[in-house]
């Protein structure tokens, strides 16, 4: 891929749009929430962050993951439309904003019933605390990985040249950051794991190996 196909394929007054849209979510989110959205940067390196925050009632539903899940929904429709423009143009047409919001509606609506079922399992086997803790861990990690790759995300929309060879890194950056997520999701909640491993194997099966096989079965 290189920018002039993208551009083909792309209207980059809308996608400036959406950029802009993005930088404003997390400026109101650093005007709001300066000190939590510092400690999220650095959730990685520093345990404060969920020491701190997995107390809050609401635990899931607040006005600083509610802002910061637009932005990490946006960032994820990006992604995969860059991806969908170099390996399955003909799935996006000459309607590409049409063909971002339909993702973009995609991923809310894949995370709302990720979540319900994840709950439901949590109800079903006597640990919704449990499972809303986890929960909160991994969208948190999966807010902090969204917020590293932006940058990224960028350039591989405004450089002329070599633009793909930063999506690829993009997408290299991210799949490492899920990678590092999982195991420090694990590693924190090693003891829940531990008494109900059953369970957590259900729970992994359903939430995170299933819908992988599906998206995989739709690329393909």
């Amino acid at each position: 891929m290189n920018f002039l196909k993208l551009n083909l394929l792309l209207n980059n007054d809308w996608i400036t749009i959406v950029f802009l849209v993005v930088f404003l979510l997390l400026v109101a989110v650093k005007l709001i929430y300066k000190e939590r959205l510092f400690e999220l940067l650095i959730l990685l390196f520093s345990k404060k962050y969920f020491l701190k925050y997995s107390k809050e009632t609401p635990l899931i539903f607040n006005g600083f993951n509610a802002l910061l899940f637009i932005v990490l929904n946006i960032i994820l429709s990006l992604i995969i439309l860059v991806f969908t423009i170099e390996y399955k143009p003909e799935l996006i047409g000459s309607h590409s904003f049409n063909f971002f919001i339909k993702i973009n509606m995609g991923v809310a609506l894949f995370f709302f019933f990720r979540f319900l079922l994840g709950y439901a399992l949590g109800v079903l086997f006597e640990a919704k605390q449990q499972q809303l803790l986890l929960s909160f861990a991994k969208i948190n990690y999966l807010f902090n990985s969204a917020l590293i790759v932006l940058p990224f995300l960028l350039f591989t929309f405004f450089i002329k040249k070599h633009n793909f060879l930063v999506f690829q890194f993009t997408l290299l950056l991210f799949s490492t950051l899920l990678i590092i997520r999982y195991i420090f999701v694990f590693r924190t909640n090693k003891s829940l794991i531990q008494k109900k491993w059953f369970n957590f194997f259900l729970y992994l099966c359903a939430l995170e190996i299933a819908p992988l096989l599906l998206i995989l079965k739709i690329v393909n």
